[in-house]
């Protein structure tokens, strides 16, 4: 209360205690103006965003804006595990500190996106119409170019396959999310709960952050604010 009394000065350490966390509020994925919230709760679970980017389509033609979620508590913990492992060996971590444009483009980084031992979801916000089979077509591609073990993902890829066979209007959004080996699909109007396995929820991972990517202006800046993550250590 004594810093309220003096003028301004309150105000200033508000500032920055905010700081210390990281970007607040939302954040704009800048060629599609999507626009995604900082932090978010998915399934009573807070998550903290990590980059945005953007979907193209025949090098020119935005499908989605989509934002990148990672579960806070145990991506802070795995975040703190590959500071001290992956990251400090691939020489992206400088007298304790990350190398945050290093480690967003290196494989050690897209290891961590891709392995790393927490919750994921990514957040996509459509700006056109997309039909059902194209969205399908388009997972399928994905497991093409990963030879996905089509046998060793079972009967859930069969199951995730339906529960993206839906249509995504211009404006409306589709969530993937995965806690442990649980897949989470929600589409407009449409939700689904699939028990899915390692298999098939590392393909959908590296689908986006892979060494053969989706796309990789994509890959890189659903990983371009890996700082807001680093923001939570010790908090």
């Amino acid at each position: 209360m004594r810093n309220i009394m003096v003028g301004g000065a309150f105000i200033t350490c508000l500032l920055v205690a905010v700081g210390a966390f990281g970007e607040q509020g939302t954040v704009t994925e800048n060629e599609t103006n999507t626009t995604f919230q900082v932090r978010k709760n998915f399934g009573g679970t807070p998550y903290i965003l990590v980059g945005v980017g953007a979907r193209e389509a025949l090098g020119t033609i935005n499908v989605y804006g989509g934002g990148m979620y990672l579960g806070e508590k145990q991506a802070v913990a795995a975040w703190q595990a590959y500071l001290t492992g992956r990251f400090a060996k691939a020489g992206l971590v400088n007298n304790g500190q990350p190398d945050f444009a290093k480690i967003g483009t290196s494989a050690a980084g897209r290891h961590f996106m891709v392995y790393g031992r927490m919750p994921r979801c990514i957040d996509m916000s459509f700006v056109r119409d997309v039909r059902a089979d194209q969205v399908s077509e388009a997972y399928e591609e994905a497991w093409e170019r990963l030879s996905l073990d089509r046998a060793a993902a079972g009967e859930a890829l069969n199951q995730f396959m339906a529960a993206v066979n839906y249509p995504v209007g211009n404006g409306q959004h589709m969530l993937i999310r995965t806690v442990g080996n649980t897949i989470f699909v929600d589409m407009p109007g449409h939700a689904t709960k699939v028990a899915g396995n390692r298999t098939l929820v590392t393909a959908l991972w590296q689908n986006y952050f892979g060494a053969r990517p989706l796309q990789r202006p994509l890959r890189d800046g659903l990983m371009s604010k890996l700082s807001n993550l680093h923001a939570l250590v010790g908090h």
